[in-house]
């Protein structure tokens, strides 16, 4: 039978990927890709989408017209361009979504599996620049397929050649201004009749059998489409395109082994985990002649690049899970990461959401022995980088006029002259001072730390200047961080309760304690230990349904999730209280670190579509969980040590790059052994709430014993707590 090819070229951006296969254990198989798919614009479980793709991929592909709740679906797409098939001419021309069967669908990260209510099904597995896609229809219909990309593309049809060219081009933001696509498509029957309006195209098949789809991307031309279809498509069937995909997933889930726990706990764990490897992704070609190249606004670059998650949320814990199972892809992005800034003259997330945290990236990756980049430039890019502004026009639409967002740092000028930015009087605006002096000073103090560990004194005595500025909205009145004026004055308006207006997606009580890098600093200035720990307390019993919307106008999502977490005015659904329950590690309790990670991993987090506590964030979400699961968490990414929580698991297998392996035995390990009554590290007793990086890539063992009480008199030193910088 005769195939054919279209070459469509599609303007578009691009999205990512996740999961695993293994001889003994599929990994593949426990990884739902459905997990957090339940959302509207109220309530978030992790505003995710199911995809399929290969680790770190190039190309994700995900239902389009997609929507869990309201059980609708209409097809598959990836960077731009809709594959929907229907039953009839006149569904094909409307390509409106359909009823998606929930009981039938599913999803792991090598194969995605769509079934919709009028008994279509769509199969699609994934290769690094493409796919291959198996449709059914129901018996008796009739075969339609509708193509669909950005609005302004035009198709130009070679009836001869059976060749259909398709062109787009979308404008984005300023880091993204627009990228073309060009799809090199073939299908396993031929097409009797053909279709063309606007921007939608539709074909007819005969429905006497599956019909197979392969798809390859490029995004330089329609030449190097087919040299990826050549390299990793032609000639391969679809089992043998999901057999490849398995195996990579396998290989990259299989660096954690976790044994115990449930099968829920263990699902919930690789379908995280499948989220993480997702983030970042490949941006990146091999031409035929082997160079590798990328285009950014439509002109074509030499070398690898990696596609940003927003740091703001992968900085936490995405990249620090990275530093540990897969250094190689860490050092690979650092590399992108700098020469992003030179192309660019920004790093990237900044006009996203408030802070640099390149640099936290760069500082950790140092810290732990992953380096591939010139720590003076990185320093001299972060100098230039919080010296200077430029705000997103297109993206400061929310909230009102002071809302600002936009490259560099916003309000640097009054952050180092003032040490603080100021926020006025007799207002509920959205501006998001407080927060921003907080989570610069963290970034400053990141830079501070690379320069140290590089003996960079020109660069570290210029951070010095400015490495307690976090105290300078703190109100030692009543313990709050707040809102400060240009007179020097505090909010006088200040409710504990009322978000936005100072702060971003959060309000006083879950940025009270956003000090990471001196929670010893943030002790002395509460009053000492005692007085930190009824702070700390008074997050969890405070009212859990208090709390107004303040400067934003309306109840944000966030506000709703954190209300139904129920652990008081803690919001383990957004990035601000991350690593807050660890800081019990930092005032001699550990054993309320390990009960609360304990009750937060049990009621909040699942494998199904209502299986995180907010928005998952790039793979930030997953990360903590995975982290967690495991007992540890890096409460400060720069300094290359992790706290220790209470692991879900009776063991954890972490399998290195070096061909060792780290190994957490939690001996006694139950529902209801939450507690470290003792442990060892390498047949040692270990009282400490910590341990380092550089004894975890040693190939150490970290022996837990767990039990129902807790241990009152262990990890109660001063040398049993973390880093911080004041001691």
């Amino acid at each position: 039978m005769r195939r054919i090819l279209l070459s469509i070229m599609v303007a578009a951006l691009m999205i990512p990927p996740c999961t695993a296969k293994s001889k003994i254990v599929h990994y593949s198989e426990l990884a739902n890709t459905f997990q957090g798919c339940w959302n509207t614009e109220d309530f978030s479980h992790g505003r995710c989408i199911p995809y399929t793709a290969l680790p770190h991929g190039f190309m994700s592909w995900t239902p389009c017209g997609f929507n869990y709740v309201k059980g609708e679906v209409s097809g598959i797409g990836s960077m731009g361009l809709k594959v929907m098939p229907f039953t009839s001419l006149e569904q094909a021309k409307v390509a409106a979504p359909v009823g998606l069967d929930r009981e039938k669908s599913w999803g792991h990260p090598d194969m995605l599996n769509i079934v919709r209510t009028d008994g279509v099904s769509i199969k699609v597995v994934p290769a690094e620049h493409g796919g291959v896609m198996l449709l059914d229809w129901p018996h008796r219909s009739e075969a339609y397929l509708t193509l669909e990309s950005g609005h302004g593309c035009s198709f130009m049809a070679d009836t001869v050649s059976c060749k259909i060219l398709v062109h787009t081009i979308n404008v984005s933001n300023h880091l993204v201004l627009s990228d073309n696509a060009f799809f090199t498509i073939r299908f396993s029957q031929d097409f009797s009749d053909y279709g063309i309006d606007g921007n939608k195209m539709w074909l007819k098949f005969p429905n006497d059998k599956p019909l197979t789809i392969s798809i390859a991307v490029s995004k330089s031309s329609a030449m190097q489409a087919e040299v990826n279809f050549t390299r990793e498509i032609e000639g391969k069937s679809m089992e043998e395109i999901h057999a490849s995909a398995s195996t990579q997933w396998n290989e990259a889930l299989g660096r954690i082994k976790v044994e115990g726990g449930n099968t829920e706990q263990q699902k919930t764990f690789y379908s995280c985990l499948a989220k993480s490897f997702m983030f970042p992704s490949r941006d990146y070609e091999t031409a035929e002649d082997g160079m590798n190249i990328w285009t950014y606004n439509m002109v074509h670059h030499e070398g690898t690049h990696w596609n940003n998650p927003i740091l703001w949320d992968a900085f936490r814990c995405l990249f620090a899970l990275h530093d540990i199972i897969d250094p190689e892809m860490v050092k690979d992005y650092e590399t992108s990461l700098m020469g992003f800034k030179e192309l660019t003259g920004w790093w990237p997330s900044g006009h996203v959401m408030i802070g640099n945290h390149a640099i936290s990236v760069l500082a950790d990756a140092w810290a732990k022995g992953v380096k591939n980049f010139d720590p003076e430039l990185a320093l001299s890019y972060y100098y230039e980088e919080v010296t200077h502004s430029q705000i997103e026009i297109d993206i400061n639409v929310d909230y009102n006029a002071d809302h600002l967002r936009g490259f560099g740092r916003m309000g640097f000028e009054d952050y180092f002259a003032m040490g603080y930015i100021p926020y006025p009087q007799n207002t509920n605006r959205v501006m998001e001072t407080t927060a921003k002096t907080l989570e610069y000073n963290y970034d400053d103090f990141c830079a501070y730390r690379l320069a140290e560990m590089t003996g960079n004194n020109f660069y570290k005595n210029i951070f010095a200047k400015h490495i307690g500025n976090w105290k300078n909205v703190y109100d030692p009145s009543d313990g709050f961080f707040k809102g400060r004026d240009r007179d020097g004055k505090f909010d006088e308006d200040f409710n504990p309760y009322e978000w936005g207006g100072p702060f971003v997606e959060g309000n006083a009580w879950q940025w009270r304690f956003y000090v990471p890098q001196d929670t010893k600093g943030l002790m002395d200035l509460m009053g000492g230990q005692e007085k930190f720990i009824e702070n700390l307390n008074q997050v969890f019993n405070a009212p859990s349904d208090s709390a107004l919307c303040g400067g934003y106008g309306y109840v944000i999502h966030e506000i709703t999730e954190a209300i139904a977490g129920r652990q008081g005015q803690y919001a383990q659904g957004n990035e601000p209280c991350f690593h807050v329950i660890h800081l019990y590690n930092y005032a001699g309790q550990p054993w309320k670190t390990q009960e609360k990670i304990r009750e937060s991993m049990a009621r909040l987090f699942n494998s199904g579509p209502k299986g995180f506590p907010g928005d998952e964030d790039g793979g930030a979400m997953s990360a903590w969980y995975i982290f967690n699961a495991m007992g540890l968490y890096p409460v400060t990414p720069g300094v290359a040590q992790y706290s220790i929580g209470s692991p879900l698991f009776s063991k954890v297998t972490i399998s290195l790059p070096s061909g060792g392996e780290f190994v957490i035995n939690a001996e006694g390990n139950k529902k209801d052994t939450i507690f470290i009554e003792k442990a060892e590290l390498n047949g040692r007793d270990w009282q400490h709430n910590w341990i380092d990086h550089k004894d975890i890539v040693a190939g150490s063992e970290l022996t837990l014993h767990m039990s129902e009480r807790a241990a009152f008199n262990r990890g109660v030193t001063e040398e049993d707590r973390p880093y911080s910088f004041s001691r």
